[in-house]
């Protein structure tokens, strides 16, 4: 099932949809030499909520918030 993800808010390339073990998260597909941010949401047990997260705006603080304290951020 194809999901349009909205572009990255930092470098406007998109977002991909990654699991890792049983956990689902989404990232910007360039990595930091690229990308200023190189956000990506945190872990979900669900991929809609990650998407949910990627495409309800991620913002600068909240990138940075999730990659140093992901447990700090309201999912």
């Amino acid at each position: 099932d194809e999901i349009k993800l909205k572009p990255c808010p930092f470098c406007g390339t998109s977002g991909q949809v990654q699991r890792s073990g049983k956990m689902w998260f989404v990232e910007c597909v360039n990595d930091t030499t690229s990308c200023p941010v190189n956000p990506w949401t945190g872990y979900f047990k669900n991929k809609y909520e990650a998407i949910k997260v990627w495409t309800g705006g991620l913002t600068m603080a909240k990138a940075v918030l999730i990659s140093i304290r992901p447990e700090w951020v309201e999912k």
